[in-house]
């Protein structure tokens, strides 16, 4: 039996060609639900992603409006200094009273501030405020 005998004989087989089609379909198949797999593996990276991006955001927010409560705070407090000054036809830091009820030291965790950078709006206001944290700092230790 020659070689060509032998081709011929294996590819006009009908098991050759069985075992071919059989081991494309199961590729097809196992290709398939892998595909499905990272895809799915891919989604739930992204979700978990977003979490803790939204979960981020609210810390940052939370923090945020405790510092704006606290230099509307200063504010009320050195207004109410100048009111009582000129009421009383005094100089206002003779008026000068202590702030009572200091709120704690507010900081931004390295995450928070990265999470500012990472806004897709051009806002310079929004990308600036991790630079507010000490300058509201030194405002409430003055």
């Amino acid at each position: 039996m020659d070689c060509t005998e032998f081709l011929t004989g294996l590819f006009g087989a009908t098991e050759f060609w069985a075992a071919i089609m059989g081991s494309l379909v199961s590729g097809g198949i196992a290709l398939a639900v892998q595909i499905l797999v990272f895809r799915d593996a891919r989604n739930k990276r992204n979700q978990e992603a977003n979490e803790k991006k939204r979960t981020l955001g609210h810390s940052l927010l939370l923090k945020m409006v405790e510092l704006h409560s606290n230099v509307t705070q200063l504010s009320v407090h050195i207004e109410d200094i100048f009111e009582e000054a000129e009421k009383n036809g005094t100089n206002p830091w003779q008026e000068l009273q202590p702030l009572a009820n200091l709120s704690d030291k507010v900081s931004f965790d390295i995450s928070e501030k990265t999470l500012v950078l990472e806004f897709k709006d051009d806002d310079s206001s929004m990308r600036s405020s991790p630079l507010i944290e000490p300058i509201t700092a030194s405002l409430i230790s003055m």
